[in-house]
C-alpha cells in the first residue's frame, strides 16, 4: 500500500530559492539522488530529493511537462510526521527565497523582518 501524495498547493519553479529555504529550516536538497525512500523502505523515481534531518525518508521531487516540480512525499507515521513538518516549513519559506531572488534580479535589496503573527514581511529598497 502506498501512503505517497502530490504535494498540489506549491508548485517548484526555482531550484535555487528552494535550496535556500531548505537551508533556513535544516533540510538539504540533493539534486543528484534520483530515488526517494519512504514507507517500508519502498522507493519511488524522482528528479531530485529533499534529505529531511533526523529521517530515513526523503521528500521527492517530480519534474512536470511546464517544467515546474511537484513535491512527493509519504506522511505516514512518525517519519511521515517528519517530512510533513518540513513541506509545512517549506510552503512558508520558499515564496520568500522567490520573492526576494526576483527582487535582487530587478536590483532591490532585501530586508526581511519576522512579525509576531509568525508572517514574514519583506522590505525592497
Amino acid at each position: 500500500m502506498s501512503h505517497m501524495v502530490s504535494v498540489k498547493d506549491i508548485e517548484i519553479t526555482s531550484l535555487s530559492a528552494l535550496q535556500k529555504a531548505c537551508e533556513r529550516i535544516g533540510a538539504k536538497l540533493n539534486t543528484n539522488r534520483k530515488q526517494a525512500t519512504y514507507f517500508a523502505g519502498r522507493t519511488a523515481a524522482v528528479d531530485a530529493t529533499i534529505d529531511v534531518p533526523g529521517s530515513k525518508w526523503q521528500i521527492g521531487l517530480v519534474k512536470n511537462e511546464n517544467s515546474s516540480y511537484e513535491l512527493q512525499a509519504d506522511f505516514y507515521g512518525v517519519e511521515g510526521g517528519k517530512l510533513k513538518a518540513v513541506v509545512d516549513k517549506l510552503k512558508q519559506y520558499y515564496p520568500v527565497e522567490v520573492a526576494k531572488e526576483v527582487a535582487r534580479k530587478k536590483g532591490y535589496t532585501v530586508t526581511e523582518k519576522h512579525l509576531q503573527n509568525g508572517a514574514i514581511k519583506l522590505i525592497l529598497s
